[in-house]
């Protein structure tokens, strides 16, 4: 029994060794001690699938307490095992509470469960946290955040790109939460901080997707083996150590995790331009609809599957991105404008007005098109806007 007892107590002291290292690491990284990410990161804890070890560390925790400390009158007097049981405890919601230095973002397969492995053991004690498919890997339980309601990832995996500060992304994995999650990471905020995993001739797929090559935006893209070699130092680097101050995360910590549904997706107005063009009309009836956003198509009304579809996910972008004021999709024929800053921006707007004439001569068929310049022309005018006011845009591919 007495040597029961002592491996017990060398398991507490080993648990709590772990739990300082731990912390300590964080901290260096870090530059301080991230106490405004603690409360945050055991929010994402309980949206995710594996809430019930925070709940089992919670309640056993508060059970081994109670009978260590005697505090209802029973018999039992502190012992190696209840001394354990809280430690076991402890050391579950200090690592849920554990703020991420490293977010992979990759898919939920070999390839995606490997890579988490390799980066974990990269930059071990520092934690490195992925959003995989519990029913295909259940490895790193603590630090697997996957959303248990398919409506709340997005806000999610928003606010886990904003805190950590070292994010990869694995432009290998053929998934549609990838492609999403590598155009959240390509806004010039948060491209900084990217890391992008490419195939071994230098392709990424994910990115191809969204008609960007790395070698034209210098961005940097590693093969996997390239990544895994420079992350020490990079972790080490001073470069590294700049990602996500909390200076500029402090945003962040009042920010809820909203839920995706039919009361929180932003209302649409849409506006087909067929054969005549206003940006001031069109601008007064955005402002007055009483709607969220302005979908601008020309020549409209139609818009095809595949754009229609991208159009539909990205409307949830100006729900987790309140900078987010324009979408622009080449070649400058399509456009989501948020209307509030329509309103903002309305009254220094210039007015581009067009229109086909009714009999067209030769001559006017080898003309510019006077209804697309004048779109270009309003695009142009709500980029410039955009850009003054310190707003976010982004441009996609048709």
């Amino acid at each position: 029994m007495a040597l029961i007892d002592l491996g017990l107590y060398v398991y507490v002291g080993t648990a709590l060794l772990k739990i300082v290292i731990d912390w300590k690491s964080t901290t260096t990284f870090f530059g301080h001690l991230p106490f405004g990410f603690l409360s945050r990161s055991l929010l994402f804890a309980t949206r995710s699938r594996g809430a019930w070890r925070l709940v089992l560390a919670v309640v056993f925790g508060a059970l081994s307490l109670i009978i260590y400390f005697n505090n209802f009158g029973f018999e039992f007097s502190p012992t190696p095992w209840t001394a354990a049981t809280a430690t076991t405890c402890l050391l579950v919601l200090s690592r849920f509470a554990l703020p991420p230095a490293v977010l992979v973002l990759t898919g939920s397969n070999t390839q995606g469960f490997s890579l988490l492995n390799k980066v974990h053991r990269a930059i071990w004690p520092l934690r490195v946290v992925a959003l995989l498919d519990y029913s295909t890997w259940a490895g790193y339980g603590q630090d697997n955040l996957r959303t248990n309601s398919p409506h709340v990832w997005r806000s999610i995996v928003h606010q886990l790109i904003d805190i950590a500060p070292i994010i990869i992304v694995d432009t290998r994995a053929q998934s549609a939460s990838v492609e999403d999650e590598s155009f959240v990471m390509l806004a010039p905020e948060r491209v900084g901080k990217a890391a992008f995993i490419s195939e071994l001739d230098g392709n990424c797929p994910t990115l191809s997707k969204h008609g960007i090559r790395p070698r034209d935006h210098a961005l940097p893209a590693y093969t996997e083996h390239e990544l895994i070699s420079r992350l020490p130092r990079l972790i080490r680097s001073a470069e590294g150590l700049t990602f996500g101050r909390s200076d500029s995360l402090r945003h962040i910590a009042g920010n809820s995790i909203i839920q995706e549904g039919l009361e929180t997706i932003p209302s649409r107005l849409i506006y087909g331009i067929v054969d005549s063009f206003s940006s001031k009309e069109m601008y007064l009836l955005a402002a007055q609809s009483g709607k969220d956003l302005l979908v601008v198509d020309f020549p409209g009304p139609g818009i095809e599957d595949a754009t229609a579809r991208q159009l539909r996910d990205l409307t949830w972008e100006f729900l987790h991105d309140q900078n987010l004021v324009l979408l622009e999709w080449e070649p400058g024929t399509l456009a989501v404008v948020r209307i509030a800053f329509l309103r903002k921006v309305l009254s220094a707007l210039p007015n581009h007005a067009a229109a086909y004439p009714s009999r067209l001569s030769i001559e006017k068929l080898f003309e510019s098109d006077p209804v697309r310049n004048a779109l270009w022309e309003t695009f142009a005018d709500l980029r410039q806007a955009a850009d003054k006011l310190g707003y976010t845009r982004r441009l996609l591919r048709r």
